[in-house]
């Protein structure tokens, strides 16, 4: 369901890799234990693109793919920081599927990530410290530091019961979510 859910819209796509790369942190596990792990999370996780790509295929009638979305976020990202509509101020898309859009923009943001990788780090920092800023940009004052008090609290409980499996998971899953947040937020203006 989370490989469904984040085909839909650009989320914490790291997550997923998240999920998979838990077994690497139960110690004592046998190899055989950790390998049915990710093979058991890594078949729902295709499952769960393949069933995306094929519910996109039949209520876009083809002319959309999984992660379009996200291929204009890493584009914005890998020159920089810029929104994701700056790839459609660069090119010429006339006539082009939303599918063959996208290519384009994964195409074009690898090559830029491969040229010129201190950009891209550029744009992640920059999206991240947006992030931060306007995570709580509408909530209100006492609400939002009782959220706060309540992240810390509970970072400090799985923290302090890192032995069990569960809390290591929340923090894998913290950490891949605390890495995609300048991805979340997708554009200068995204608050």
């Amino acid at each position: 369901l989370m490989a469904l859910a984040l085909s839909v819209r650009t989320g914490p796509v790291f997550v997923l890799g998240g999920i998979l790369a838990w077994p690497l942190l139960w110690p004592g596990a046998a190899l055989g234990q950790r390998l049915r792990w990710i093979m058991a999370a890594g078949a729902a996780i295709a499952a769960g693109a393949v069933l995306a790509w094929v519910w996109t295929y039949f209520l876009y009638s083809g002319d959309n793919m999984p992660g379009a979305n996200f291929a204009f976020t890493l584009y914005g990202l890998a020159h920089g920081g810029l929104s994701w509509t700056a790839f459609y101020e660069q090119f010429d898309l006339e006539g082009m599927s939303q599918g063959a859009q996208a290519a384009l923009a994964y195409r074009e943001a690898f090559a830029q990530i491969q040229a010129h990788p201190a950009t891209f780090v550029e744009g992640m920092w920059s999206f991240t410290q947006r992030y931060l800023t306007y995570s709580f940009l509408y909530v209100p004052y006492l609400f939002r530091t009782r959220i706060i008090w309540l992240f810390w609290i509970g970072l400090a409980a799985c923290a302090w019961r890192w032995r069990a499996p569960q809390a290591r998971l929340l923090m894998l899953l913290l950490a891949a979510t605390a890495a995609t947040a300048p991805i979340i937020f997708w554009s200068p203006d995204a608050y």
